[in-house]
């Protein structure tokens, strides 16, 4: 099995919605060398589970169209939410876990820590994000689209 990495719905939500108070960018130069790919993450989950509890460094290279089990969690204190979807990868690009911090990177050369929504947006070139919410009511009974957007 995996080793988990928590990494907290604020966070994503911070990624999309906030500026970022942490520094920017910073270069692996070596990185792409040792990246490893999401089959040999799992083949070698022993190795690498045994690194990511040890607190060393992986990078893993995410290819578009993969798909990541996610457990998704929203707990505010008003409401709750959990459900494991899959996530599907859109485009190609490495995640960087280490002692000091969680980061992402579309070449495998930059990266931006994941609580520096700044940061991310400049390196992936996205816009602002948006969230919206809605209720339905039919005879089914409520129903309460929501959609997290990042453009």
């Amino acid at each position: 099995m995996f080793n988990q990495v928590c990494i907290s719905l604020i966070v994503v939500f911070g990624i999309a919605f906030s500026g970022g108070c942490a520094s920017g960018t910073f270069r692996v130069d070596s990185a792409q060398k040792r990246a490893v790919t999401v089959s040999e993450l799992i083949s070698g989950h022993e190795k690498y589970a045994a690194q990511l509890a040890r607190r060393q460094e992986v990078i893993i290279s995410v290819k578009k169209g993969e798909e990541i089990p996610m457990d998704l969690t929203l707990d505010t204190g008003i409401v709750s939410f959990r459900n494991r979807e899959r996530l599907v990868v859109v485009r190609d690009l490495c995640v960087l876990i280490s002692r000091k911090t969680v980061a992402l990177s579309p070449d495998c050369r930059t990266f931006a820590p994941m609580g520096n929504g700044r940061a991310l947006r400049r390196l992936f070139r996205m816009g602002k994000g948006s969230v919206s919410a809605g209720l339905s009511l039919d005879e089914q009974g409520v129903h309460m689209p929501v959609l997290i957007r990042q453009k």
